[in-house]
């Protein structure tokens, strides 16, 4: 059995009074892809927010229950190192948000806040990870111009260039190809494939074809009025699509419901 990067017993979050998920136990393999899907507004982005502790900057949060990384607990924990954690969670958002500065210092910037580097090991570090995202040849020449000049697509990428440069342990993306173009989806895609032999991946899609070519495991949520958001089945990718377990799974892999 895989080891696990994750393992979430019996989590709940309220903002406010409003109950966003609860019950929630899930086991995040190392080194494979987790994608999670279901319906919108059963807490699928809110759940991530929870893994990387963003949640914690939304006012009026609650969350019960216990989140570990690597068998520690990490919610509600004031012996965390928040700024090693940081540099071992990446996260990549729906919406591509480059720094408004050049494509250099979007990735210089978070090189200087965890490491100290001559300057030719950064522009080392810099180069390579382009390299492995694929942008290093569609913008070597301009990589002192604004990253607000970049495609959404390249965007993207750069955004992801961003995360992987600290040399993460995970990385979360949250819909990361709602915005691209096919072409981009596909080169996103393929970086993802790439990543799954050095780092775990969990991703939130709405896209179930991107979920069952990507994804090792499927977590499947659902909602309910009174307690928010649910797991309502989860397991591997190849038997959850051919022969999901429960009823509103097989209707929602269908088209049927959601």
């Amino acid at each position: 059995m895989a080891d696990n990067l994750f393992e979430i017993q019996d989590l709940c979050l309220c903002i406010g009074n409003k109950p966003i998920f609860s019950g929630i136990n899930l086991n995040i393999p190392k080194n494979q892809t987790t994608a999670i899907i279901g319906p919108s507004g059963c807490g699928k982005s809110s759940f991530l927010s929870c893994l990387n502790l963003l949640i914690t900057h939304i006012s009026k949060y609650r969350l019960v229950g216990k989140i570990c990384w690597n068998n520690n607990k990490i919610n509600d924990n004031n012996d965390l190192d928040m700024h090693s954690f940081r540099r071992k969670v990446g996260t990549v958002f729906q919406q591509p948000m480059p720094f408004p500065t050049t494509i250099r210092k979007n990735l210089s910037i978070p090189l200087r806040q965890h490491f100290r580097l001559k300057r030719s090991e950064e522009n080392d570090r810099i180069e390579s990870v382009l390299k492995e995202v694929g942008l290093w040849e569609e913008i070597r020449h301009r990589i002192d111009h604004s990253a607000n000049d970049l495609s959404g697509g390249q965007k993207q990428r750069l955004c992801l260039a961003r995360a992987l440069i600290l040399n993460p342990d995970v990385m979360l993306m949250d819909e990361p190809c709602s915005a691209l173009d096919p072409i981009s989806t596909q080169t996103v895609e393929a970086l993802i494939q790439k990543l799954k032999s050095k780092l775990t991946t969990v991703i939130v899609t709405h896209n179930l074809q991107q979920a069952k070519r990507l994804a090792d495991h499927i977590v499947v949520f659902w909602f309910d009025v009174q307690s928010g958001g649910y797991i309502i089945e989860s397991g591997s990718s190849e038997k959850l699509f051919s022969s999901p377990e429960e009823d509103i799974t097989r209707s929602y892999l269908r088209g049927a419901l959601g």
